[in-house]
């Protein structure tokens, strides 16, 4: 009875053991899977699950079809003043399905130089707008676009890749609900991951 009981204990814990070493190999797995961030990256790769992935360079981005737009945008830094910034770049969209992906219900992971990331839908980028100034509502709406900011002597990466999308309505400095959107806005992109909702 006892070498019974010793032979039940010694299975249970192989077994245990067994799906120990699974479950880390399957988390090793993933983290070969993922992105490593190479900071003197100039390319942008666009990737996802069952597709090829897609890599440009600042022209090929730019062959794409650009637009010259200007955002208005507010960030903490600058005690939430509204800003103006002007950037040319291609819609986000346009360059989703060039790579080859469908665009409803995607959702982007943002890798960039710098190691940080970021998430955004799709859809959730779209019908914003830019506001003409701080006194008023008057707005135009904006396309997200991935934008090429060639970088000067002063950039920390070389990486010239950069999301940047509008805002969702008119607020004031006295308004707690400002659209800090400036501040979400990813520079240095090297890397985008599409996955979808289900």
């Amino acid at each position: 009875m006892k070498k019974l009981w010793v032979l039940l204990l010694c299975m249970v814990m192989a077994f245990s053991l067994a799906a120990c070493g699974s479950s880390d190999d399957s988390k090793a797995d993933d983290q070969t899977k993922g992105y490593t961030v190479d900071e003197q990256a100039t390319d942008l790769t666009i990737a996802g699950e069952g597709q090829k992935d897609a890599v440009y360079t600042a022209d090929e981005l730019k062959a794409l079809g650009e637009t010259t737009l200007t955002y208005s945008g507010r960030n903490k830094k600058v005690e939430n003043a509204r800003q103006f910034f002007e950037y040319t770049g291609v819609d986000l969209k346009t360059v989703l399905k060039d790579a080859g992906f469908d665009t409803k219900n995607a959702i982007l992971k943002i890798t960039c130089s710098d190691k940080y990331t970021v998430e955004y839908k799709v859809d959730d980028l779209y019908g914003l707008y830019a506001y003409a100034n701080n006194e008023s509502d008057e707005r135009t709406e904006v396309i997200p676009m991935i934008a090429v900011v060639e970088p000067d002597a002063d950039s920390e990466y070389p990486a010239p890749f950069k999301i940047v999308f509008g805002q969702a309505d008119y607020d004031t400095y006295t308004n707690e609900e400002q659209d800090f959107n400036s501040q979400g806005w990813a520079s240095y992109i090297q890397y985008i991951e599409i996955s979808y909702e289900d």
